[in-house]
């Protein structure tokens, strides 16, 4: 798992960075499902795609499928990896789902914004960001 949860990690900050054109800043994970093992010698792909922004916020979306090396046609989904990252300095591009797939991909991270954040808050006259991932009460978060 670890070597997936690394490179799916790696191929996020890299989509962020793309969707943006800055140096995003790693807040933390949504969800890392983990459906099924990668043997050894399997062929391993990974897709990655922002599915959500809201303000300096982006989460990206990446999946997993497998195939066996002797059978390429058949690729199953293993792993679905979900990352938080923010942009300190301008909000990002709006995401506009526009198909049925993305729309479902759109609102489930939404429905982690909404329940999760971040969400940027006025502190003494200034912007500040509070991501709950450590908040007592939302049980704690995790990071990588």
């Amino acid at each position: 798992g670890g070597f997936i949860a690394q490179h799916a990690f790696e191929l996020a900050e890299l989509t962020a960075f793309a969707f943006n054109g800055k140096i995003p800043v790693f807040l933390g994970f949504d969800e890392m499902l983990f459906r099924k093992a990668v043997n050894i010698g399997d062929v391993v792909r990974m897709t990655a795609r922002c599915v959500h922004t809201h303000g300096r916020v982006m989460r990206i979306l990446v999946t997993v499928q497998v195939a066996n090396p002797r059978d390429l046609e058949r690729q199953s989904q293993t792993n679905k990896l979900q990352f938080v990252f923010l942009q300190p300095h301008s909000k990002v591009l709006e995401i506009i789902p526009d198909s049925y797939e993305e729309c479902i991909m759109f609102l489930e991270a939404r429905r982690w914004q909404n329940e999760r954040g971040p969400e940027e808050i006025l502190v003494n006259g200034q912007t500040s960001m509070n991501h709950g991932y450590n908040s007592p009460k939302l049980g704690g978060g995790s990071r990588l």
